[in-house]
């Protein structure tokens, strides 16, 4: 059993307590923003599988399995992948064993994970990014979204979650880094979230500032190189 399997059945509720903004909220800007990446990357969503490595209890699933032709997710927790079957139930669950990913090698047009990065130890990120790439088809895209470490109140909020006891938050520079040492070619980069208040209209309006280094969150993705 995983430390996140004691939290599954609470993990919304302690997030939106630490956060103070729903977390289903914040899933569904999440899945709006992996959908304009698709298809902005990609093409037309419909057509692509796609991969979520740390899906946990299956928010963000809830919100994308429609939009896209296949959605798997893989996480460590059982528990949490109890959760995620009920929430999207057309959506495919796989349990992971925290190393090597249950799926063959490049059968996924794009893979994901979101705010997952910061629980694995900095000495095995390398090795984390390889694994999440090896599924991904050649030019295929990945994606991460993570917690700026550069944002006070983002840290105020890791520090009172308490499934976040061992996070050790990386900035935007250490994952474009992570990319290109691990095959990922074009890296691009946005800061999400710099307002407390969530609204469509908010999301769209926060792209134009995007490149500020200040926004609670980060994406960063990449296309996937030949030789990785």
């Amino acid at each position: 059993m995983t430390e996140f399997d004691g939290y599954a059945a609470d993990y919304r509720c302690e997030v939106d307590r630490a956060a103070g903004v729903s977390v289903e909220r914040l899933a569904g800007e999440k899945a709006r923003l992996l959908l304009d990446l698709l298809a902005a990357e990609l093409g037309d969503p419909k057509q692509l599988r796609v991969l979520d490595v740390g899906c946990g209890i299956g928010l963000v699933e809830h919100e994308l399995a429609c939009s896209v032709g296949e959605l798997c997710g893989t996480d460590v927790s059982l528990k949490s992948l109890e959760f995620a079957r009920s929430r999207a139930p057309s959506a495919h669950f796989v349990h992971f064993n925290g190393a090597k990913l249950p799926f063959r090698d490049a059968s996924f047009d794009a893979v994901f994970a979101s705010c997952v990065l910061h629980h694995v130890p900095p000495n095995v990120r390398p090795s984390f990014i390889a694994e999440m790439l090896r599924p991904l088809r050649q030019n295929g895209l990945v994606v991460i979204i993570e917690h700026n470490p550069a944002n006070p109140v983002t840290r105020r909020i890791v520090s009172r979650c308490v499934f976040d006891a061992d996070a050790v938050l990386l900035g935007c520079r250490e994952t474009v880094e992570l990319f290109a040492k691990g095959g990922g070619a074009r890296t691009q980069r946005r800061y999400i979230g710099f307002l407390p208040f969530r609204h469509r209209l908010v999301e769209r309006a926060e792209r134009v500032i995007g490149w500020l280094p200040v926004g609670a969150q980060y994406c960063v993705w990449s296309r996937k190189l030949a030789a990785a």
